[in-house]
């Protein structure tokens, strides 16, 4: 192998429901993160790393009949930054 640019996208979905026993309050979210990474992988014999950045999209959505507790506001556009390291042995 050799070095080279990469190119990474993903997509995740997620639903968490959640109550206190205490106050008798509940929360129930379902989210959808979608992403996308641009980056350059460095390969030696034994040794690899790659670092890349891109844009993250995360939508947060709870349905207000559900859920006593209001998450729309947490979704947006961020930045996304991935570095990982590699051995072979």
């Amino acid at each position: 192998f050799t070095d080279s640019w990469y190119l990474a996208a993903s997509l995740s979905l997620s639903n968490v429901d959640a109550r206190n026993n205490s106050t008798g309050s509940q929360a129930s979210v379902d989210g959808t993160n979608i992403s996308a990474i641009i980056g350059y992988m460095w390969i030696w014999e034994n040794f690899n790393m790659q670092l890349g950045g891109g844009i993250q999209i995360i939508d947060v959505d709870n349905d207000a009949a559900r859920t006593d507790i209001d998450f729309n506001g947490l979704g947006g556009t961020f930045p996304s930054i991935e570095y990982s390291l590699g051995w072979a042995f």
